[in-house]
């Protein structure tokens, strides 16, 4: 299988839409002119990070990393996480809200973690995406 159907087919698993992509031309047939990572971009961003359907493991953002490590949840894709976020905020945002963008290599963990943010809460939206956690990749890349 090429690695834009592979693409295509992580971004199914997501299972949420480019709402910006779609906004923005109707048919998401041409480049997204958003600069938040949409969930194809995100699957481009995981199939090149060489991760394969592997479960995700999340973290809420905390005062500290020991707060945050012992509320960590564990996912089988990104749809359930993000479904979960959305409950466990109590539809402060919607899942079209959320994006993942990669953010460091953290050495006290041992994470490749990526970044989870929302562009809005309640009834604030933000220019600039709020952090509401982390997350990786359980089992590293193929």
């Amino acid at each position: 299988m090429s690695k834009e159907k592979q693409i295509e087919e992580m971004a199914k698993i997501i299972g949420i839409p480019c709402y910006k992509r779609l906004e923005a031309y109707g048919d998401g047939s041409q480049d997204c002119p958003s600069p938040l990572p949409c969930n194809e971009c995100t699957a481009a961003l995981l199939y090149n990070a060489g991760y394969r359907k592997q479960s995700i493991i999340y973290r809420p953002h905390r005062s500290t990393l020991s707060e945050a490590m012992s509320e960590k949840q564990e996912f089988s894709s990104l749809k359930q996480m993000f479904v979960y976020l959305v409950n466990e905020h109590e539809n402060a945002f919607n899942v079209e809200d959320i994006f993942i963008s990669y953010y460091c290599y953290d050495e006290r963990i041992s994470w490749e973690t990526y970044i989870v943010t929302v562009t809005r809460y309640g009834d604030e939206k933000y220019d600039h995406p709020q952090a509401i956690g982390f997350c990786t990749m359980k089992g590293g890349a193929e």
